[in-house]
């Protein structure tokens, strides 16, 4: 299963879309109903303030993943 990185060269918003995207097809495989869009803006902001997300930072003309 891919892991979420967060992509510091976009949005929050584009950064949120793709977690949330994400975080539902895993639910999903578990037989767990997608998180309402409020509910997953909250676990999301939380994860990101708490360094629980990985994070991708780019240099110009290259990728380079950390965590935070």
């Amino acid at each position: 299963m891919e892991s979420f990185e967060y992509d510091h060269s976009v949005s929050d918003e584009r950064n949120f879309r793709v977690w949330q995207l994400m975080n539902s097809d895993e639910r999903e495989g578990v037989g767990q109903a997608p998180l309402q869009d409020e509910e997953a803006r909250v676990m999301f902001n939380e994860l990101r303030d708490n360094g629980w997300l990985m994070t991708r930072q780019r240099e110009e003309g290259q990728g380079k993943s950390a965590s935070s």
